[in-house]
């Protein structure tokens, strides 16, 4: 007893370290020593940008130009990879994409856009405005006229866009918090809500609701457009998933599989994750919870270690280049995200018949899983709320088919990529 005692402690002051650790006074100090200490990498950015432009002259007014803050594999540069790719293939039209910072995403991007990697340090402005200039005076003048900016640090290039008369619509994702920890609230949202010719396009009625108590204001022109569905949708269940799962984590046959995954541990709610773990596993035994997050985020497990429960059903892990393994071999989705504008495992999860659970007025799910059944929507960060909606979900046979039915059709319904994309670009 005293060993289990001690083992709780330890989680505790682990989780507190943790906590300060991705602080906003933390993330922004970082941001803000980085740009002091490092600095650009002038000589690179030349090279790279008459090197992008050598495909110029196919630059014409069917060029859109995208603007993104960075190519990592995350959320929103996997929803303007696809963007890219439907304005290239079902719209025809050309792209010039200009980015602060690459990515491993960026050799994807070359397939389809022209990149101009400005391969800034940080981003909490744009540090090099005279070459930033001379790309829009270069595309102004092969009447490239029509900007579409992928979050609210695209609003970096405002000025540019403005002063080139450009048409431009920019994607809100972030919500209040996650732009003070970029320290973008004194900045780039100032020039967003200012704008009187731009569009701000906010991916959720609860971001949008989120910015006017922030902000006070939003700016003159504005729509809330969710994302499209980007995968393909699932019609038939892949029955060999679940047994690569199991052979892969050695769990039982009979094995009931709850999955989620993301990067920032506190903001995706991955100690609720394992709280919620904890609970139902106390009430049903044939349940299994698989977290998968990246390599850097798997040195912070430790925060959920706890030698109380079987490690063998609270499964923390890598990503997988095989993402859809999980999400065709689990049964439920549980998104415990403290914060989440519109996110893509949500289309990603239903689009598959996978029922996906996520707490009330912590992000936007609950816009599109009220179209399916309110027994998907828990109270806000309600753990033992949330443990009742996945046994009732897994208890109820009959209603868990339905409600996976219901779920492949909303996405059909209501999230086809190419009118959403179609939208951003009218």
């Amino acid at each position: 007893m005293k060993n289990m005692q001690n083992n709780n402690i330890f989680t505790k002051l682990v989780i507190m370290f943790n906590k300060l650790l991705y602080s906003d006074y933390a993330f922004s100090l970082h941001q803000k020593l980085k740009s002091v200490f490092i600095r650009n990498d002038i000589k690179f950015i030349p090279n790279a940008f008459s090197q992008a432009l050598k495909k110029e002259s196919g630059i014409d007014e069917n060029t859109i130009l995208l603007i993104s803050q960075e190519l990592t594999k995350t959320g929103a540069p996997l929803l303007l990879l696809n963007i890219a790719k439907t304005l290239k293939y079902k719209f025809n039209k050309k792209i010039v994409l200009i980015t602060l910072i690459g990515g491993s995403l960026q050799t994807k991007f070359e397939e389809v856009c022209t990149v101009v990697n400005l391969h800034q340090s940080n981003l909490l402005e744009i540090n090099n405005k005279k070459l930033v200039n001379e790309l829009f005076s270069r595309l102004a003048a092969k009447k490239v006229c029509f900007a579409l900016g992928n979050t609210v640090c695209s609003a970096f290039f405002i000025p540019f866009l403005e002063k080139y008369q450009f048409s431009y619509k920019i994607l809100v994702h972030e919500l209040p918090n996650t732009i003070s920890r970029f320290c973008w609230d004194k900045t780039a949202i100032r020039l967003l809500l200012n704008t009187e010719t731009g569009v701000a396009i906010y991916s959720s009625s609860y971001v949008l609701s989120e910015h006017n108590i922030a902000y006070k204001k939003h700016p003159l022109k504005f729509s809330v457009i969710p994302q499209g569905m980007f995968q393909d949708v699932k019609d038939t269940i892949n029955s060999e998933a679940k047994q690569k799962l199991i052979k892969k984590y050695n769990l039982p046959d009979n094995v009931k599989i709850v999955f989620n995954g993301g990067n920032d541990l506190l903001r995706k709610g991955a100690d609720i994750f394992y709280e919620i773990a904890q609970l139902v596993i106390k009430r049903r035994n044939d349940v299994a919870f698989i977290y998968l997050c990246n390599k850097d985020s798997m040195k912070y497990k430790l925060m959920f270690g706890n030698e109380s429960f079987d490690a063998s059903k609270i499964i923390f892990d890598e990503f997988s280049d095989d993402y859809l393994l999980y999400l065709e071999g689990s049964d439920v989705f549980a998104l415990t995200s403290r914060e989440d504008p519109f996110p893509n495992v949500l289309l990603d999860s239903l689009a598959h018949g996978l029922p996906l659970i996520a707490f009330d007025n912590c992000g936007g799910a609950p816009d599109l899983l009220r179209k399916i059944s309110e027994t998907l929507i828990a109270k806000k960060l309600d753990v033992n709320d949330f443990v009742d909606k996945i046994l009732f979900l897994l208890d109820n046979k009959v209603f868990y088919q339905d409600v996976s039915i219901r779920s492949i059709q909303a996405v059909k319904d209501h999230y086809q990529f190419d009118q959403y994309v179609k939208q951003l670009i009218l």
